[in-house]
């Protein structure tokens, strides 16, 4: 179903309807019903496994374009103090939670928490990435790497693949 879906996306479809699959059962938290639903479970634009990663190959994909981080000095583009904008803000603030995040999850014996703060992190860094440029602002490229860190550590705690591209 899924390589009929996106076929023209997809060299390894496995990953991918493997993070669909178990997406949809962890996100759902324990004293809730569960109803999957396949069409939803594989989506690219919503609350999937496979949007995370779409998202995790988008941040990469953006590094891999913006080079090295730690070759590109302290640059702030041409201000001496730049006033961050609300998608940077907004990101920034949600990045920092994720220790917090993983606390709870951990405590109440609850994957579904951490698949809604990545999915929140996932909506928030498409939101910046689709309003303003990343590639060639130093601080912008951080949070792109800082969100690749944490979307990749997410992840793997659900025991899903992160992708390099999809």
């Amino acid at each position: 179903k899924i390589t009929e879906k996106y076929p023209e996306k997809l060299s390894d479809p496995e990953p991918i309807a493997i993070a669909a699959a178990k997406w949809s059962l962890l996100k759902v938290g324990r004293e809730q019903e569960i109803a999957f639903d396949i069409d939803e479970s594989i989506t690219l634009d919503g609350d999937s496994g496979p949007y995370i990663q779409y998202t995790y190959a988008r941040a990469k994909s953006v590094l891999r374009k913006g080079g090295d981080l730690s070759a590109q000095g302290t640059e702030n583009n041409g201000s001496e103090n730049p006033t961050p904008t609300n998608e940077e803000l907004s990101l920034l603030r949600h990045l920092y939670k994720f220790p917090e995040i993983i606390e709870l999850a951990a405590k109440q014996y609850a994957p579904n928490v951490i698949c809604t703060y990545l999915f929140e992190l996932a909506k928030r860094f498409n939101n910046l990435y689709n309003n303003c440029p990343i590639i060639g602002n130093d601080f912008r490229l951080s949070l792109t790497n800082a969100t690749l860190i944490i979307l990749a550590s997410g992840l793997n705690l659900l025991g899903i693949k992160a992708l390099e591209k999809m």
